[in-house]
């Protein structure tokens, strides 16, 4: 049976992506797109906020806006670090999809505990970022929104 355990992080400070990894997101986010741009950016805060952000193109929404926000500890999937590739893009607070449950047993109490880290980002005056679950399709046009607590 295959190990899909993935560990919690618990130091607010470990969540944040470092230096080498903003860059490294910046380097690929250049190759698949011409121009990113922030407006406004005086506009946004620069501790202690939830960003809610748009999730069109999957995985590589957090590298896009990991390269013009300000430092931030992204709310993640955690089949996407459950492998050594995916641990090198992507770090933040992991957690399991409703669709995911089958694959890790403890879901629940990890869930809680990604909660709780949430918590512990947002006192310490650190942004937090959360992609939505929602529903997803190639036709036009406003998107029926699902709510989905990982609780």
């Amino acid at each position: 049976m295959e190990d899909h355990t993935c560990s919690l992080v618990t130091d607010v400070e470990a969540l944040v992506p470092n230096s080498w990894r903003k860059r490294l997101h910046r380097v690929l986010v250049g190759v698949y797109f011409q121009v990113i741009a922030l407006r406004h950016g005086e506009r946004l805060p620069d501790s202690g906020a939830v960003f809610l952000g748009g999730h069109w193109i999957g995985a590589l929404d957090g590298l896009v806006y990991n390269s013009v926000l300000p430092a931030s500890v992204y709310m993640m999937s955690r089949q996407l670090t459950c492998n050594p590739v995916g641990r090198v893009f992507f770090c933040g607070i992991e957690v399991i999809r409703e669709k995911d449950r089958a694959t890790f047993p403890d879901s629940r109490k990890d869930n809680r505990e990604a909660m709780k880290q949430c918590h512990k980002v947002l006192e310490s005056g650190t942004n937090l970022f959360v992609f939505p679950e929602g529903t997803s399709s190639s036709a036009h046009g406003v998107y029926r929104c699902r709510v989905v607590l990982p609780i």
